[in-house]
């Protein structure tokens, strides 16, 4: 499965606003905003039945992330994944982040759990 195309991250995209992330939280209920270090982050537990359906979830979407050099936090403990998303660049969640964590939704599903 391939990311979405990404717009170019520079340091001046626009970090979203308290109203846009709490809109793209009504679409990602599973997800949360938690400040970590002084910095907004677009964070998810991922539940799998296995260790190693965790490490596929985390091979495949380093890959993916990778391949559109926007690269998340990623914690593998035993059979689950904490997945971070914010703009290293930027300091904070961009609309990047939140295609990102669309992104992983599908690919959990895409993989199964």
């Amino acid at each position: 499965m391939m990311a979405p195309q990404l717009p170019r991250c520079t340091t001046s995209m626009a970090l979203l606003d308290e109203t846009q992330k709490s809109r793209s939280l009504l679409q990602l209920p599973l997800w949360r905003v938690d400040q970590i270090s002084g910095v907004d982050q677009l964070v998810r537990n991922f539940e799998f039945k296995s260790y190693l359906k965790g490490a596929a979830f985390v091979d495949a979407l380093a890959k993916a992330s990778e391949g559109v050099d926007h690269h998340p936090r990623l914690v593998l403990q035993w059979r689950s994944v904490e997945v971070s998303w914010w703009t290293h660049d930027c300091g904070g969640v961009t609309s990047n982040d939140v295609l990102m964590a669309q992104f992983s939704e599908q690919l959990h599903a895409d993989l199964g759990s």
